[in-house]
């Protein structure tokens, strides 16, 4: 008998399925979280808010509030669901505002891709958490550090089992100050990885490939992939909290 874990990716939680009348989605969960039901699915949904109750995702893009930071991690429904629930507990009042969708670090790649697309690997585009911060109650730095707690960025182009290029470790940044403490960042994970600080963490690989590039267009995913986590906490997620920044020097 096969593991529930061995085929425990994001693709195996999510099937298209294409009728007559147009597309539906049908969010596929593990048998503890969801059960079939009449040809559909029954959830156990969560009433527990996220503490990040910021605007809507739709006018993210509009934002004038905050600043704004992108970052890939792997399936960004984790990626969301650790900055807009956990980053903000910590530093209440930071996160104005999360959306998940696409980046690509090729600013002459196809536009508005469908997640479909994203997941061939053939678009140059990766899932991301695009999100808008207040400066005043967290940094930059403090978002740049956070990122590396919680996933792998030693292994290029994959996060537990999901692999491909759109599951990179990428942060794109905004501005010349933001591309700088990334790599400050960056340059100090690496260190703390080669002193043998980071044993505990998990991390596969003994060198962060983490890319750090020029922010481009930024389209988000569609919206049945916005909050995911929050409304199915039990939904599939493959990060976890891996080590903690206080006493590392």
């Amino acid at each position: 008998m096969r593991s529930w874990a061995k085929q425990n990716t994001k693709r195996n939680f999510i099937q298209q399925s294409r009728g007559g009348r147009g597309t539906f989605t049908i969010v596929v969960c593990h048998p503890s979280i969801c059960r079939w039901y009449m040809g559909g699915v029954e959830s156990f949904m969560s009433t527990t808010k996220w503490p990040a109750q910021g605007a809507p995702w739709q006018g993210i893009k509009g934002m004038a509030e905050g600043e704004p930071a992108t970052f890939g991690a792997g399936c960004y429904w984790g990626t969301e669901k650790f900055y807009a629930r956990d980053f903000e507990a910590d530093h209440p009042g930071s996160i104005l505002a999360t959306s998940v969708g696409f980046m690509s670090p090729d600013a002459g790649a196809m536009q508005n891709p469908s997640y479909e697309a994203v997941c061939t690997g053939r678009t140059g585009h990766v899932e991301v958490v695009h999100l808008r911060f207040e400066p005043s109650k967290a940094s930059y730095e403090d978002l740049c550090r956070h990122l590396f707690t919680f996933h792998d960025p030693t292994t290029m182009n994959a996060q537990g089992n999901d692999r491909g290029t759109q599951y990179a470790s990428v942060i794109f940044a905004h501005s010349d100050e933001q591309m700088a403490t990334a790599n400050k960042v960056k340059a100090e994970v690496q260190a703390l990885l080669a002193a043998g600080k980071l044993a505990g963490a998990g991390f596969r690989g003994g060198s962060v490939s983490t890319a750090v590039v020029k922010a481009n267009e930024y389209y988000s995913a569609e919206e049945y992939h916005q909050r995911y986590l929050e409304r199915q906490p039990g939904g599939y997620c493959n990060h976890r909290k891996r080590f903690s920044w206080n006493g590392l020097a």
